[in-house]
């Protein structure tokens, strides 16, 4: 004796479809966030972040194939600190690099023009809550010298908790 639906078996059909959608969709995210961006899609003055593990970098393109940044020489070495315009290759090491359009008062050609501004002058003493990278992409793009980063941390938001005070 066959057993009765309590649903039509067409709209379980099509539930089954919708949840394998959906879970489709979800994989694809989490695959594009691994793979990253494709460089083809990166245009002058974007920020480009890359998940380092316990932080993400960030730059800004100058171009699909380079990027201006503001981190170590060599990480192992005191005192390299610098703003300079380095391969995307040498940017990304291999890891997936995300991309954001900045909404920034700036044209991107200007974006480029005041990051390129501080390979010379640089971009003070680096400061991990006050001054990273983040924070120069995100002044050079928007104006605004901020870090969510360290807005997100309980350590940066007693940081800027203090230095709101202060001011």
């Amino acid at each position: 004796m066959k057993k009765k639906h309590s649903i039509p078996l067409a709209l379980a059909a099509a539930g089954a479809i919708y949840e394998t959608g959906r879970a489709r969709g979800i994989r694809e995210e989490r695959s594009r966030r691994k793979r990253g961006i494709n460089p083809k899609d990166i245009r002058p003055g974007d920020i480009l972040k890359v998940d380092r593990g316990p932080y993400v970098h960030y730059g800004i393109a100058a171009s699909k194939k380079s990027v201006i940044e503001f981190g170590h020489e060599n990480r192992f070495k005191r005192n390299t600190l610098r703003v300079a315009k380095i391969p995307y290759e040498k940017f990304s090491k291999d890891d997936p690099v995300q991309l954001e359009h900045p909404m920034g008062p700036f044209e991107p050609r200007e974006v480029v023009k005041r990051a390129a501004a501080h390979i010379k002058t640089g971009y003070g003493d680096y400061s991990l809550l006050g001054n990273n990278c983040e924070h120069f992409a995100r002044e050079m793009a928007e104006g605004k010298r901020h870090s969510t980063q360290v807005e997100k941390n309980p350590i940066g938001k007693y940081y800027l908790k203090r230095k709101t005070k202060k001011e």
